[in-house]
């Protein structure tokens, strides 16, 4: 497994997807305690879409509506945030 990248309170893994206006990694929280991250699925935006006012209202848009449901077959958003002004969203890794 390649080295893991700190990004702010998380470690990310491996990318697992790519998009238009950014990445999917699968991450690891290092606020837990040690030997037992809680894995994450983190959705970072890119420095230009992050520099994007739409774009960021449209990725807290899409926090505010993950947080409001709450259902066995949704994953849950954990975390919002960024991280030297690079926006992203955690979800539940399933």
């Amino acid at each position: 497994m390649p080295p893991l990248q700190p990004f702010g309170v998380y470690e990310l893994a491996e990318r697992i997807g790519v998009g238009s206006h950014g990445e999917v990694f699968r991450a690891f929280s290092r606020a837990d305690r040690p030997g037992a991250r809680r894995p994450v699925a983190l959705k970072r935006l890119s420095q230009a879409a992050s520099e994007n006012l739409d774009v960021v209202e449209a990725l807290k848009g899409e926090a505010e509506i993950g947080r409001a449901l709450d259902h066995p077959a949704i994953a849950k958003v954990t975390d919002v945030g960024d991280v030297n002004g690079v926006h992203y969203i955690a979800y539940e890794y399933v």
